[in-house]
């Protein structure tokens, strides 16, 4: 017999060997199940963690435990990993089966809360679980959180803070700031120094200059109808922030911006306005003795430049007349005409 059939041939008696291991062992099934975290019941967020699974019986067929963290009874969506163990674990000489009673694994817990957490542990096939009280506690200070209208507190690891809505130029609105760990627990013993930064065009009104409890509120008011705003704050060397859209300018009032331009220069000119109807509106642009210089009514709908006004129509003008030709440096104004109607007019400037 060569050496490769010898060979073959004692692979196929040692996997046989083990089969007969296996398969010949008169299994008992799991009915109870102990989950306990491996010395302690804390556990910090995102750090990898021992648990001990205590089964009644060393005879158990090979099987899948899942493992699920509940708060208040509800399971936490991606509350922990890894999500599933297999049993019997890999062990001994060569990686074969163990079938001890008690069993290690490690895993990682997200959510954070001091009461009402649970580690389930549930044997897949059958109705056979374990639960156990935890405590989990937020790791190192990692996001902050700048929560404007439209935003909420994340509920679970696998949340996230959502978007803001568009603010109305000079109208209050509030937002909050929350210093969580990196998977949004809020670190609730945090006093720290709170500072904003500075952005032109917003008011900040009640800003606190410190984290009570890792939170803190206040007011903001966003002065200009043309621009998206910035609210950035740092505490615990921690910096967020949120990013603004203002609404644009009030209903069926144009606006344009910046001014002056220099056509030379091929600078060009937005003119926005806000609308919640399907109108017919039409731009012009006179010279300050009224004759018309261009009209146009071609507009785009997509958000403004440096705004997120979903509302709002915009167009470009080049600082060139009808025929094509740069106008004379002066004061212009915009026209807004609806179905007719004036319904408003802004001065502007072009420089050469």
């Amino acid at each position: 017999m060569s050496i490769l059939l010898k060979n073959k041939f004692g692979k196929f008696l040692f996997l046989a060997a083990i089969a007969a291991g296996l398969y010949g062992r008169a299994w008992a099934a799991i009915s109870t199940i102990n989950v306990s975290l491996g010395t302690s019941t804390i556990a910090t967020a995102g750090q990898v963690t021992d648990i001990w699974l205590i089964f009644d019986t060393t005879s158990y067929a090979p099987g899948t435990i899942t493992l699920e963290l509940l708060n208040g009874g509800n399971v936490v969506s991606g509350g922990v990993t890894p999500s599933s163990v297999q049993v019997p674990f890999s062990g001994g000489v060569g990686g074969t089966p163990e079938y001890s009673p008690i069993k290690s694994a490690q895993i990682t817990l997200y959510y954070a809360k001091a009461t009402g957490l649970q580690l389930r542990a549930s044997l897949v096939g059958s109705n056979v679980t374990g639960t156990s009280s935890v405590v989990v506690i937020p790791d190192a200070p990692s996001k902050l959180l700048v929560l404007a209208p439209g935003m909420h507190a994340p509920v679970s690891p696998a949340d996230n803070p959502g978007l803001p809505t568009g603010q109305d130029p000079n109208a209050p609105f509030p937002f909050t700031v929350r210093l969580t760990d990196a998977y949004y627990n809020l670190i609730a013993t945090a006093n720290n120094a709170l500072t904003f930064s500075p952005e032109t065009y917003l008011n900040l009104t009640n800003a606190p200059s410190t984290l009570t409890n890792g939170v803190a509120s206040a007011t903001a008011t966003i002065t200009s109808p043309k621009v998206s705003v910035r609210i950035a704050a740092t505490a615990a060397s921690v910096t967020g922030f949120t990013d603004i859209g203002s609404n644009g300018p009030p209903e069926n009032e144009v606006f344009a911006y910046p001014s002056p331009i220099n056509p030379k220069l091929n600078q060009k000119i937005i003119f926005q306005y806000r609308s919640t109807s399907n109108d017919n509106a039409t731009v012009k642009v006179t010279d300050q003795f009224g004759q018309m210089v261009w009209k146009s009514s071609t507009w785009n709908t997509t958000p403004p430049p440096d705004t997120l006004c979903s509302t709002c129509k915009w167009l470009n003008w080049d600082g060139k007349n009808d025929k094509g030709e740069i106008v004379a440096a002066g004061v212009y104004y915009v026209l807004l005409d609806i179905g007719g109607s004036i319904k408003s007019k802004k001065r502007f400037g072009v420089v050469k």
